[in-house]
């Protein structure tokens, strides 16, 4: 498996204004697949094995939503990486870790982020707005699922500083305009002191102030 052929350095166009950031997004780019494929998925079984309920949490009446999310995923799969993945009337199969599901095995978004490196977040609108219904989030930076079922964007974003006065309308109407034929993406980025990634609300190691030099980078 090659390295993706996109490069993503937000922080190199050097605009620090707090904005959405939206680009378009090709669906044949929706998924990508590099050298840690393998890894990130042993490492996604790990913490599944061990400690679902950390990182997998659904509301009831979510049973329709997520198994389109993954009809969706498992038909884009085998046609963008007919070579990883085998798909049967049961079951499905990636190659390269020899893992097989059953379809019926987990709740659908469930298995959904067992295919993929990416973490799966469901937003559904209700009458507070579009709350998280269900997520695989195995790979969270500093924040917990379980805080954050439930809730609307607003409250997900709370601690994010400036989102209420400068994002949080924006946000919302982007929600609203979403088209299934226009998908949209973002990129976030930050600095963390370890390769782990499953990054709950885990402080820093020590009391020592993070230093960093362009090397680092």
């Amino acid at each position: 498996m090659n390295e993706p052929q996109r490069v993503y350095l937000p922080f190199a166009e050097g605009d620090r204004t707090l904005k959405l950031g939206l680009k378009p997004l090709k669906v044949e780019d929706w998924i990508e697949i590099d050298n840690q494929f393998v890894p990130y998925l042993q490492r996604k079984t790990e913490l599944l094995e061990t400690n679902h309920s950390e990182v997998f949490a659904s509301l009831p009446g979510t049973q329709s939503a997520q198994q389109e999310v993954l009809d969706l995923l498992v038909d884009h799969l085998l046609q963008q990486f007919p070579e990883l993945y085998d798909r049967t009337s049961e079951s499905i199969t990636i190659r390269a870790t020899d893992q097989t599901w059953k379809n019926n095995q987990f709740q659908p978004l469930d298995l959904a982020g067992r295919l993929v490196q990416e973490d799966l977040c469901l937003m559904q609108p209700r009458d507070r707005g579009y709350i998280l219904t269900a997520a695989s989030l195995c790979f969270p930076l500093r924040w917990r699922l379980i805080e954050k079922l439930g809730k609307p964007l607003m409250q997900i974003h709370h601690p994010v500083p400036e989102y209420l006065e400068q994002l949080a309308n924006p946000v919302d109407r982007l929600f609203d305009r979403l088209k299934v034929d226009r998908p949209v993406c973002r990129v976030n980025w930050s600095i963390v002191e370890t390769p782990e990634l499953h990054l709950g609300h885990q402080s820093h190691s020590s009391n020592a102030p993070l230093e960093l030099t362009p090397d680092d980078l």
